[in-house]
């Protein structure tokens, strides 16, 4: 569960949960988990440059880590393939990675 067009936490928690149906008035067994990022956010909705792009992730890490919660993104094979318009997003996902691992 995320956004496409925003980053941060669309259900408001970065750890899973179970989906609670409102109409039953139960929780489910659907395990839900949150993402806070998405590679397409920033190129196709937000528009900021590969540059910009860990500026605006790395908040996002330290929060995560400050709660002991789980920080999960989303990539796309085609984003880490370094053509055309996906030019230096692999970069980002190995710093990325490098940010999450400290």
């Amino acid at each position: 569960m995320g956004y496409a067009g925003n980053i941060g936490f669309r259900a408001g928690i970065c750890s899973s949960f179970y989906f609670y149906d409102l109409d039953q008035e139960v929780q489910t067994p659907l395990l839900i988990h949150p993402f806070a990022v998405m590679d397409a956010t920033f190129r196709y909705y937000l528009k900021v440059n590969p540059e910009q792009v860990i500026d605006l992730i790395k908040p996002l890490v330290e929060e995560v880590k400050s709660v002991n919660g789980t920080f999960i993104s989303l990539w796309h094979n085609e984003s880490l393939s370094e053509n055309h318009i996906w030019k230096g997003y692999r970069n980002i996902y190995e710093e990325l990675l490098k940010i999450a691992a400290v």
